[in-house]
């Protein structure tokens, strides 16, 4: 029943949107809808809004509210909610707002909603559809140009070009840079010995491994995923604990997807000038500064890493790449020490769609398809890969050298 309800959800959104006259309704205004009428949907709605929506936004958010919860209208105010913030009795009017967020989407209840509200509506129904609620907020900062928006987008953009041209003046023509995942293989970088000054480049949940960061000491930081570094789950926050600390401690460069930089800057502007926000193209580029972007892909080592790491130095070593086991249930296997194993479970319940709608060995094939492609085009230029690591990756499996962490490549 998901396919139908998304194909309808998306046919009406685009047929409703023709009808849309911006000039009559408050642009940066937004309204959750249907009313909210359980406390579990508030709590849920409260960390959600503040993560998403924050008063640095300018957007004005109401919550309308029926039932017992009409006591929180009355009170103007509710745990976890901002100043930007306010809780109405139902009904209110509705037509006013230009972003309405939809938590609850049954089928007949969101074609209407469409329609009443002229295509102007974004899921953000956890339950709806793979990660459409969680880059509901990406469409909102797209379309609602509120002047705080604008100034730290601008802002965004020129600290972005200038901390890659030094990036790439720094290490352009590097003989070598390191490039490390989290599979379980990754322990295997404390046998490599490091001067200081090499390009390494790290991702995502490595910023746990405290022991390992001091060994690697990176220069580049990328994560990009909307659910584990994005959303407001307890394992995305203590995410983002780690990497502001890694950041701020290694002085390292943080390349993270255009989009998402505005959200990150928003919530710690102390790191708006280490940040990189990443353009992303329609074909394959290793980025320069004079065209810089990359191709969109859905694993950071194909997003960023590959990319960067080949356009700046002429070989390239990958560790800690392992792949996955047919029949797995997750994506892949993760060292223990470089992943937030008991939050896990935490970040499933905070977007069930995103797990129930990804098809994971779809997903494993087509970045297997991908790095391939990307190592291929970067050979064509005179870039040498190397796997430091075994790899179930077909790609990094034809380029493992196994004496390679003995002959410490780095020296």
């Amino acid at each position: 029943m998901r396919w139908p309800k998304l194909f309808l959800y998306r046919a009406v959104k685009k047929l409703a949107a023709l009808r849309y006259a911006p000039g009559r309704v408050r642009p940066g205004a937004c309204v959750v809808w249907p009313p909210v009428r359980t406390e579990s949907e508030m709590r849920w709605l409260s960390r959600w809004v503040s993560w998403y929506l924050p008063p640095q936004t300018q957007l004005c958010v109401t919550v309308p509210v029926e039932g017992a919860l009409v006591e929180y209208a009355e009170l103007k105010d509710y745990e976890g909610f901002a100043d930007n913030v306010a809780i109405v009795r139902w009904p209110t009017a509705a037509r006013q707002f230009d972003a309405i967020l939809l938590h609850r989407m049954g089928l007949v209840e969101a074609i209407r909603a469409l329609w009443f509200f002229d295509g102007r509506v974004q899921s953000i129904d956890r339950g709806f559809w793979d990660v459409e609620e969680s880059l509901a907020f990406e469409n909102i900062f797209r379309t609602q140009q509120t002047k705080s928006l604008s100034v730290l987008r601008d802002r965004l953009a020129e600290v972005s070009l200038e901390n890659y041209a030094r990036l790439f003046q720094t290490y352009h023509g590097s003989e070598q840079a390191f490039v490390f995942a989290t599979g379980p293989s990754l322990r295997n970088a404390f046998k490599l010995r490091f001067r200081g000054d090499e390009l390494t480049i790290i991702c995502n949940s490595i910023v746990k491994d405290r022991e390992l960061l001091e060994h690697i000491r990176p220069k580049i930081l990328t994560f990009a995923d909307q659910v584990f570094h994005f959303g407001p789950s307890d394992y995305a926050v203590a995410f983002r604990h780690d990497a502001l600390r890694v950041i701020q401690e290694y002085q390292c460069k943080c390349i993270v997807p255009e989009d998402r930089a505005l959200l990150l800057a928003l919530h710690y502007p102390e790191i708006v000038d280490d940040i990189i926000a990443m353009p992303l193209g329609r074909q394959l580029n290793f980025p320069t500064p004079g065209v810089l972007y990359v191709e969109p892909t859905e694993n950071i080592m194909t997003l960023f890493m590959i990319p960067v790491a080949s356009a700046l130095a002429r070989k390239v070593y990958f560790c800690g790449a392992d792949g996955r086991t047919p029949g797995e249930r997750y994506f892949w296997q993760h060292d223990d020490r470089a992943q937030y194993q008991s939050l896990l479970q935490n970040a499933v319940e905070w977007h069930p769609s995103f797990f129930r709608d990804r098809h994971m060995e779809a997903y494993y094939s087509k970045h297997c398809d991908t790095l391939e492609r990307q190592l291929v085009y970067g050979e064509a230029r005179g870039i040498h890969y190397i796997s430091l690591t075994r790899s179930k990756i077909p790609a990094l499996a034809q380029r493992y050298a196994a004496d390679a962490l003995d002959m410490h490549p780095q020296q």
